[in-house]
């Protein structure tokens, strides 16, 4: 069994973490994106797409679960932990940078004695398998916007050469699971998984797809908007897929998506 071939599956029991969609005069909106203050975790052996095709449906159907495709080294597979993020952390006494700490740290939940680790960097490990995320919105350019999956793999392959040769396991997003009218809210959205030999890679791969994707004049800008006043505050530059969620510790929300009327 490879070490690297895990996916951690999340679940908060208290908070919902499918993504959430809200009912308005004007058609469905998506809602600020969901996060996670502490949540029971478990690493999953994933050896393969069909593996991961069980994993992805146990989890698309439950709103309080996600994925994180990245492994906790100092957990052994299968068992449980809590995963807190830097705040949850702090105010239970931990500070993320304290030398005298030995992770993972000790807490009580539920009455009982559980082990503890934040989504941090120092606390994970890459996992083999890396989610080409494709996100259309109003600032895609139109001929990406347009484009079928098999003309947007095409042009994946252009930053990634090769990847529309390797075995591969296509899920619908969030979006995309909910209708309007019979009509998806964002139909052309998706993830792509693969699996890489060397999980190693993934630390590398979101500065050279990015750095290709400038090379190649296949990013634009999209602006950034501040939560509390709405107003643009800085410019990122995207692509055709999304190099953010390359990052170590990063969550997938695949969960089942909440719809609520406001």
């Amino acid at each position: 069994m490879s070490s690297s071939d895990i996916i951690t599956f999340i679940r908060d029991p208290e908070h919902d973490l499918g993504k959430k969609f809200s009912v308005e005069a004007d058609g469905v909106r998506k809602d600020a994106t969901v996060r996670l203050s502490a949540g029971i975790a478990v690493q999953r052996h994933i050896p393969d797409i069909s593996a991961l095709k069980v994993l992805l449906t146990e989890v698309s159907e439950d709103p309080h679960a996600a994925i994180c495709n990245s492994a906790f080294p100092s957990i052994p597979l299968g068992k449980e932990f809590l995963l807190y993020s830097e705040d949850k952390l702090r105010s239970s006494g931990f500070l993320r940078n304290d030398p005298s700490l030995t992770w993972p740290v000790t807490v009580k939940f539920d009455g009982e004695n559980w082990p503890a680790l934040g989504r941090f960097k120092e606390h994970t490990a890459p996992s083999s398998w890396i989610l080409l995320d494709r996100d259309i919105d109003e600032h895609t350019p139109p001929h990406y916007a347009e484009l079928d999956y098999d003309g947007w793999l095409s042009e994946v392959d252009k930053l990634l050469p090769g990847i529309s040769k390797c075995a591969r396991l296509r899920a619908h997003s969030s979006s995309a699971r909910v209708r309007v009218a019979g009509v998806p809210v964002g139909g052309g959205n998706g993830h792509t998984w693969v699996q890489l030999a060397n999980a190693v890679d993934v630390l590398r791969l979101r500065s050279v797809v990015k750095a290709r994707a400038i090379a190649m004049d296949m990013t634009w800008k999209k602006p950034k908007r501040s939560r509390t006043t709405g107003d643009v505050v800085a410019y990122d530059v995207v692509s055709i897929i999304d190099w953010s969620v390359f990052t170590p510790g990063r969550l997938v929300f695949v969960g089942k998506p909440v719809l609520h009327d406001v």
